[in-house]
């Protein structure tokens, strides 16, 4: 009885993390894309399953930032974090509002860091 207790509560403990980190990465992304998108607010945003890799090396995540460097719906200088051996990462989609009135779609994955406090590059899907 006392170990289907402990199990029990060993899964509910999981789950509930499992949901703070999900909720902690969709606002750092949101208050990312808010800081650094050249045009307003985004809209009908939704986030895929946060997961990790510790494929991404240096190197890709240099080629990332020279590419996002690049888009116009950025600001050129963005300050991102620094990369920890782990990265977690989510795909995002959203649309942004032009000041014409043209309602451009994206699909990016965002890299943070380990403790979801920072960004640390993003890329175009």
């Amino acid at each position: 009885m006392k170990a289907r207790v402990f199990f029990i509560l060993t899964l509910s403990l999981l789950l509930f993390s499992g949901c703070g980190q999900q909720h902690q990465s969709k606002v750092l992304i949101r208050n990312f894309l808010n800081e650094n998108l050249v045009y307003g607010d985004i809209s009908d945003d939704s986030y895929g399953k946060l997961d990790s890799t510790s494929l991404v090396t240096k190197g890709r995540i240099e080629k990332m930032h020279e590419v996002t460097r690049q888009l116009p719906e950025f600001h050129p200088h963005i300050q991102y974090g620094v990369p920890t051996s782990t990265l977690m990462f989510v795909t995002v989609t959203y649309k942004i509002t032009l000041n014409d009135g043209k309602v451009s779609k994206y699909r990016q994955t965002f890299y943070m860091d380990k403790n979801l406090t920072e960004i640390v590059a993003f890329k175009n899907n």
